[in-house]
């Protein structure tokens, strides 16, 4: 009897044979994922990597930019070049000063306006609404055409509008046009004053505070000279506004 192949040993041969192939495919395709997935991931962190250093550059060279705009725009005012705006707005304060000391004087003669805290008489009507849409105090005034008015303050206004001397001066200032508004604030608890305004087209000589109102003050406390106001004679001084950075 001629010898008979084992077929069910041949066949386990051959089921193993492609278990084996197959595990060696699987584990061949798992490496080339990983490699694949480690490649992309590699690869999308040196592209954030060169993003966040292109980022980075790109702010620097905003923040560059800015602070060279704000050069050009700012300009550096010298000592030298501060004493002489601070020679040529006096010189505008005495072409002005008579009109502005008894402005002062009958301000300060008004019991009411006295117990304000803060007050002010402004010229531009525009302006005076601005200020009532936004943040009014309650004792600003709008004066024109020989007329105080005010929102909520009646009482002040009736007042105001019998002062004739006042009046006549605030007219004479509005003819002017150099004083835009007058105020009266408070630098300290202790320490007010009476600011007048300054149109920016009259101080072209002032250059450095982007052009920011300045303006001739009345104050009666010398420690005004601490806060940055020139003296230029008993209770006047001058306020040049100080740059942003100051």
């Amino acid at each position: 009897m001629g010898h008979v192949p084992n077929t069910n040993k041949n066949s386990k041969r051959v089921w193993r044979t492609m278990e084996v192939i197959v595990v060696i495919i699987l584990i061949t395709g798992c490496t080339a994922d990983l490699a694949i997935k480690r490649k992309m991931v590699q690869t999308t962190e040196s592209r954030s990597g060169k993003h966040a250093a292109l980022l980075a550059s790109y702010l620097e060279r905003k923040r560059i930019d800015v602070t060279e705009e704000m050069l050009l725009t700012n300009e550096v005012v010298s000592v030298a070049e501060k004493e002489e705006q601070y020679i040529e707005f006096e010189n505008l304060f005495r072409e002005h000063q008579d009109d502005i000391k008894k402005t002062a004087e009958e301000l300060l003669s008004q019991d009411i306006l006295d117990k304000e805290d803060f007050y002010m008489i402004l010229f531009d009507e525009k302006r005076y609404w601005n200020i009532q849409w936004s943040d009014p105090t309650g004792n600003e005034f709008l004066y024109g055409n020989e007329t105080f008015r005010s929102e909520k303050n009646e009482e002040a206004v009736k007042i105001l509008n019998a002062d004739d001397t006042l009046k006549e001066t605030l007219n004479s200032i509005i003819e002017k046009g150099v004083i835009t508004n007058i105020a009266k604030a408070y630098i300290l608890d202790s320490i007010w004053v009476i600011d007048f305004s300054v149109d920016t087209k009259y101080t072209p000589f002032i250059t450095g505070n982007y052009g920011v109102e300045n303006s001739f003050v009345y104050c009666e406390d010398e420690g005004c000279e601490i806060y940055g106001y020139r003296k230029v004679e008993d209770n006047w001084y001058l306020r040049i506004t100080p740059e942003p950075a100051e």
